[in-house]
């Protein structure tokens, strides 16, 4: 009679709250087990035991004894949830592929024009990368022109200008246009502080322009005296003056045309 009492209040004790041990528990905490009632007890629970509250996926278990029903049951959660997780990548990176089948057609044609009818050798970035994104390059095909995304960069100033909205046909601009071009649009600005650049009139004049040669194992010393150093890159001078089409000739373009600005001193 006294065991059959015992296991009684023994059952009816857990289904307390282990907390104030008065109430009938209502939440089981996913990392330590603790049964509390309520959420003053739940609080109480992780400032006494130091818990977050957070369920371990990786707890080691030490014995067999400490392996039970939960523990069993928190581990094929996991499981489910990564196998989930595995076909919802699959799905993504599956979709992926075609649509990264249709950009690498267009890739291919616009690097074939690039090389066949400007003699220039172009690269792109991988589309996952933040800078593809801004990439707006595009190529006529039955004209053989190109349309330029351009990145100028202001090396003193610390400031890029990317234009987002605007493409520059290469047979029709040369720099002195793309500058003239940013002077009347600026809210085509990409960062703000270019408006202190570009308050004076023709202030493009006051900069020599530079692009940065990255291949120079082909330059001979005699040459290279003739390129500006900087930062450890070689930078060729550029002639305001000529069409993009001819100023990009026999260079290579990773993913859209930068040019540098220094001011002239």
């Amino acid at each position: 009679m006294e065991s059959f009492l015992s296991k009684k209040r023994n059952k009816e004790n857990d289904n307390l709250c282990q907390i104030c041990k008065i109430n009938k528990y209502k939440y089981t905490c996913p990392k330590c087990f603790i049964k509390t009632c309520s959420i003053d007890c739940v609080k109480n629970h992780k400032q006494r035991f130091k818990c977050n509250g957070i369920r371990d996926k990786f707890k080691k278990i030490s014995k067999n004894t400490d392996y039970n029903e939960k523990v069993f049951f928190r581990d094929m959660k996991y499981l489910s949830n990564t196998i989930n997780d595995i076909n919802t990548s699959n799905k993504i990176i599956y979709n992926l592929n075609e649509n990264t089948d249709n950009n690498n057609k267009i890739f291919k044609n616009f690097k074939r024009i690039c090389k066949k009818f400007r003699n220039i050798n172009y690269f792109k970035s991988p589309n996952i990368f933040e800078i593809s994104k801004l990439n707006k390059n595009y190529c006529d095909s039955t004209n053989k022109k190109i349309y330029w995304t351009i990145k100028l960069n202001f090396i003193e100033n610390n400031l890029i200008q990317i234009f987002k909205n605007k493409q520059f046909d290469d047979e029709e601009y040369n720099l002195n246009l793309i500058c003239e071009y940013l002077t009347n649009n600026k809210n085509d600005l990409y960062d703000d502080n270019i408006l202190n650049i570009i308050s004076e009139k023709n202030w493009y004049l006051n900069y020599n322009i530079y692009y940065k040669l990255y291949n120079i194992n082909n330059v001979k010393e005699e040459e290279k005296k003739n390129l500006f150093l900087y930062n450890k890159f070689y930078y060729e001078i550029c002639d305001k003056t000529l069409l993009l089409k001819d100023l990009l000739n026999n260079k290579n373009v990773y993913e859209f045309p930068e040019f540098f600005f220094f001011k002239i001193k």
